[in-house]
């Protein structure tokens, strides 16, 4: 049996063997988390999101990117944005990173609603991307990379 899944417009299909494997990930993963805001969430209390993107969307000309798109991350998570190619997802980072501009929408970071106009300005905030392999410098270490995108 396939579960489907709809995001930004588009549907993906799952095995019912991915999402039992995506569970037990995370059940291993929150055992081992330490911080007592991770505990916390775990826990099921209420705690604010660190970072907050709502009701982003961006369009290009005819084409919408991102509509209406809510992405919400607390502390310990770890988030993977999973699409076919053209679904968004880097356009959505890109916005969360200062490259784009979202067309509406809101950036909210540790409670306060952020402008982000720039990689700068979310450099600033902590927020950061390493990009896909293609914008990579191949002659650099990891780390040199890593790098080169924060001072960017």
């Amino acid at each position: 049996m396939a579960i489907c899944m709809k995001y930004n417009e588009q549907k993906a299909f799952f095995s019912e063997g991915f999402f039992s494997f995506m569970k037990q990930c995370i059940i291993v993963m929150a055992q081992g988390l330490k911080t007592e805001i991770a505990k916390r969430y775990f826990m099921k209390k209420e705690i604010d999101p660190v970072l907050q993107m709502r009701h982003i969307t961006k369009t290009f000309g005819s084409v919408t990117a991102n509509r209406d798109v809510d992405l919400s991350v607390y502390p310990g998570e770890i988030h993977a944005l999973l699409g076919e190619n053209g679904a968004g997802k880097s356009t959505l980072m890109n916005i969360l990173t200062g490259i784009y501009r979202p067309d509406g929408g809101e950036i909210w970071y540790k409670g306060q609603k952020r402008d982000i106009h720039s990689p700068k300005d979310a450099v600033a905030l902590g927020i950061g991307m390493v990009h896909q392999h293609f914008r990579l410098i191949p002659t650099l270490t990891v780390a040199e990379n890593v790098y080169i995108c924060m001072i960017n």
